[in-house]
């Protein structure tokens, strides 16, 4: 079966199953399939030599832990007949979690692999993701990997290269294989031998003839396998039969991706940079609740880390953040975190980040309360801590619950801060200096200052930077830059739109319907103190109230939303609409570790997107708190806020009869190809993906039976008139920022900004005490705004802390890094921490363009 074609390469056949985290069923409700699919892998490895196969996820071998099949397992793995691959514990999402977690989730996957079998694997596999974003190849090469393969992202009819390498932003490079016809292959339910076997020679002549053609080394993958396939016996009957029959064509050969990659000539192959993306545009606002609780774990869980690692450093304990962490990605997983899962998997997801949150929060308080007893805070009045963990001075807003008094907030000094009352809260303005700390006061008796700098009416608000103007409908009618005597027009500013989608949980697919306009009922002014003004605009929609503050703040360039959606409707999709005068260039969005230009389309995007503006230098950014959709349209900006999704409805039903001959004629040109041996039809059926897979925006059928019940999937079509909760009936809050800026994003430091939108300021009340730290204290700071210090955490084996640098603004600089305490030894070191790449001579680090660095530092 090894025999080799004329130029010395087989076709590599590559027996595996994708393992789907969380789907139709749980975690525990596909371990009887997973195990079926390991013990057939199994005791095909016992029977036939040459056969092998490939493991892609750490959770598809939970169920057969400590069991005998682990043996048999870890027998096979040593004998270099298994191959693990890809170094995570589920399959994850590239574009929604942030670049951190996504490091996180292969530097977890690679310990747990290490740990209980002593291998890690050299080759990513990211073949069922939804896309797949630019800086990748940094990431799994700086974790350990040399090579990916990958199935999703290129149109098959592109012409793109199969084998190719991929080079990330900073220059870091890896061999790719994209899977043109997918990554299932050999999967047929044919009953009878003979057809099965002619379907598997359908397959193998199709990709000896596409990839053969789109390969520069003219070399040959098939897949054998699927989502949750046992493999099959005869397969190896096919191989074998190939073999006799090759008569000078290629022959076949069970291999291990490392095979693969191993033989690629890689001086023969193109360079490829740049990401692979949009697909699946539906999954970026389904389920939105999910994003925003993605977004604020993977935040805030980076700041307890940093408030660990100090404390530790001054006799605090650090915790173990592994459990935390863990329950954070695995949420990642494609279908959690892009929302495709069943309303029961949600509750499922929901609960490993309330789990999360009350670890961090809890380590976080602890850490904090460490440093606070260290603090001086000595003086009249009530103390309170106020923390910034960014490495640069802020000035913000800073809320505290409200004493049953009234009371005046002031700085260590004495001199009275701005605040004013907000609910059961205290908003005050303060300033804090970098990755530290700062003491204020509540003195009891009333605030002695005025309302600030703010002007107002029901038609604008005003500070000393911006002067915003409302429609009479309360949309935003424009935005003044009075620095620059800019004026920007924003016809229906943040005008909330929603419009008729049918499409399922994957595809966003309008009708062209638009809900009609609702009736306004109120406008006015909610808050006017000297922190901040606020206008509230209440609005009656046919399928939804919805409530819009819209707030200056004291001496802040930006304009901040917060909107509050009721939603009532079904087949819906929600947006925050802005008609922004577009100029020359295309806009630039923030992605995982990285920025870069994009066409007009629908995208993906991190913290914020920034749009080049007719006439002006310079342009207009709108930052986000976990709302990852933006599409463009021309000068019509959107923010994508919910989906609203039926298993059936009447929208669907009436575009379904009305499309009727068009989405037959899809329907038959994907039968057509599959017939032909063609496995990756999703993408030849994009028009109609959303008459599929709708069952998903429900509870499920309740079954957890192993294998696939069709009667358990047509349960949902038959409760179609229950509410399930993809239909996101209920109150729903976003937030997001606009801000104005002359020049470039880089200019104006856009990626720092986000952060700090991402990272409001914490605060911690303690009691009066002497201490040895001065009531304001800096730990660190990092003197380049394009370059910040995101977090400190506890070197993975012990030996010291590693700092994460992020070089954000495309350009090689030398950062000043600077610790309230100097280390013994500073060195740079792989993302998986096990790789030293030299000595840093602190306080300089040396950073690249777009490079993504961990710093280990030994005290």
């Amino acid at each position: 079966m090894a025999s080799e074609s004329r130029d010395g390469k087989p076709i590599y056949a590559l027996p595996h199953f994708h393992f789907d985290f969380e789907w139709w069923k749980t975690l525990e409700g596909y371990a009887e399939d997973v195990n079926e699919v390991l013990r057939g892998a199994l005791d095909m490895l016992d029977e036939h030599p040459g056969f092998c196969y490939t493991l892609d996820c750490y959770y598809a071998l939970r169920s057969i832990l400590d069991t005998p099949d682990e043996e048999r397992f870890r027998r096979h793995l040593e004998a270099g007949r298994i191959e693990i691959v890809g170094n995570t514990l589920t399959a994850p999402d590239e574009n929604l979690p942030t670049g951190e977690a996504l490091v996180r989730h292969f530097l977890l996957g690679r310990r747990r692999f290490r740990e209980r079998f002593g291998v890690t694997a050299r080759v990513g596999w990211m073949i069922d993701e939804f896309g797949h974003t630019l800086q990748l190849p940094q990431i799994l090469a700086k974790s350990g990997m040399t090579a990916v393969g990958f199935a999703r992202g290129i149109p098959v009819d592109s012409g793109h290269p199969t084998d190719f390498v991929w080079e990330a932003p900073d220059g870091s490079r890896v061999l790719a294989h994209w899977m043109a016809t997918h990554y299932s292959g050999f999967f047929t339910l044919h009953a009878l031998r003979s057809l099965r076997m002619a379907r598997y020679r359908q397959e193998v002549a199709l990709n000896l003839d596409l990839q053969g053609r789109l390969s520069p080394a003219g070399m040959v993958m098939q897949t054998m396998g699927s989502d949750f396939t046992p493999p099959r016996r005869d397969w190896v009957e096919f191989v074998e039969e190939w073999n006799r029959k090759a008569d000078g064509k290629q022959r076949m050969k069970f291999s291990l991706p490392s095979d693969y990659f191993s033989a690629l000539p890689r001086e023969r192959l193109p360079v490829v940079r740049g990401e692979f993306n949009p697909l699946f545009e539906g999954c970026y606002e389904s389920r939105e609740g999910l994003k925003k609780q993605m977004r604020e774990a993977q935040s805030r869980i980076l700041e307890a880390e940093t408030w660990c690692s100090l404390a530790s450093l001054l006799g605090g304990r650090y915790p173990d953040f592994t459990p935390a962490w863990e329950e954070i990605v695995v949420n990642d997983a494609h279908d959690v975190g892009c929302g495709t899962i069943l309303d029961r998997l949600v509750v499922r997801a929901e609960a490993r980040y309330r789990r999360a949150r009350e670890f961090y929060e809890e380590a976080e308080r602890r850490a904090l309360q460490v440093l606070g007893r260290l603090v001086d805070t000595s003086g009249s009045g009530r103390p309170v801590l106020v923390f910034n963990s960014l490495p640069w001075p802020r000035r913000g807003v800073a809320r505290v619950a409200a004493p049953a008094g009234p009371s005046r907030v002031v700085d260590e000094k004495g001199a009275e801060l701005p605040s004013q009352v907000s609910g059961e809260e205290i908003n005050f303005l303060v300033e804090v200096p970098p990755l530290g700390y700062r003491c204020i006061f509540l003195v009891p008796g009333s605030a002695r200052h005025g309302a600030g700098e703010f002007h107002y009416d029901t038609h604008y608000i005003e500070n000393h930077h911006l002067r915003v103007r409302f429609s009479p409908e309360g949309d935003i009618g424009g935005i003044l830059d009075k620095a620059t005597g800019r004026d920007i027009p924003l016809p229906q500013g943040n005008h909330l739109v929603a419009q008729e989608d049918i499409g399922n949980l994957w595809v966003v697919k309008p009708t062209g319907r638009i809900h009609p306009p609702g009736r306004v009922r109120s406008i006015r002014i909610v808050e006017d103190g000297p922190v901040r003004v606020t206008l509230e605009v209440v609005r009656d929609h046919p399928v939804m109230t919805t409530r819009t503050r819209t707030s200056l703040v004291a001496g802040d360039p930006a304009v901040h939303v917060e909107t509050e959606v009721d939603f009532h409707g079904r087949e819906s999709r929600v947006v925050a609409r802005f008609q922004v005068p577009r100029g020359g260039g295309r806009a630039v969005h923030e992605v995982p570790y990285g920025a870069l230009e994009r066409p007009d389309g629908h995208w993906p995007v991190q913290n914020w997107v920034d749009l080049p503006l007719e006439g002006n230098p310079g342009g207009l950014a709108i930052f986000n708190r976990g709302i990852p959709s933006v599409e463009i349209r021309g000068s019509v900006v959107s923010l994508g806020l919910l989906r609203s999704v039926a298993v059936w409805g009447p929208g669907l039903l009436l575009h379904s009869l009305t499309h009727a001959p068009s989405n037959w004629r899809t329907l038959l040109r994907g039968v057509t190809l599959f017939q032909k041996g063609f496995e990756a039809v999703e993408g030849v059926i994009m028009p109609i993906h959303h008459l599929v897979l709708r069952e998903f925006a429900s509870n499920g059928g309740g079954g957890v039976k192993p294998g696939t019940s069709v009667p358990d999937h047509l349960i949902p079509y038959l409760q179609f008139w229950k509410r399930f909760t993809a239909l996101e009936h209920g109150k729903h809050t976003f937030e997001y920022m606009l801000h104005p800026h002359p020049g470039t994003w880089r200019e104006a430091h856009l990626p720092r900004l986000g952060w700090e939108y991402q990272r409001p300021l914490r605060v911690l009340p303690v009691e009066t005490h002497p201490g040895e730290l001065p009531k304001s204290f800096s730990f660190g700071s990092v003197d380049t705004p394009g370059a910040p210090l995101l977090c400190l955490k506890r070197a993975e084996d012990g030996r010291g802390v590693v700092a994460r640098l992020y070089e954000a603004e495309g350009e090689a600089r030398r950062v000043r890094l600077q610790l309230f305490r100097g280390p013994q030894r500073a060195e740079k070191v792989s993302l998986h921490e096990e790789e030293t790449y030299g000595p840093v001579s602190l306080p300089e680090v040396p950073l690249g363009p777009w490079e993504i660095a961990g710093l280990r530092l030994v005290f």
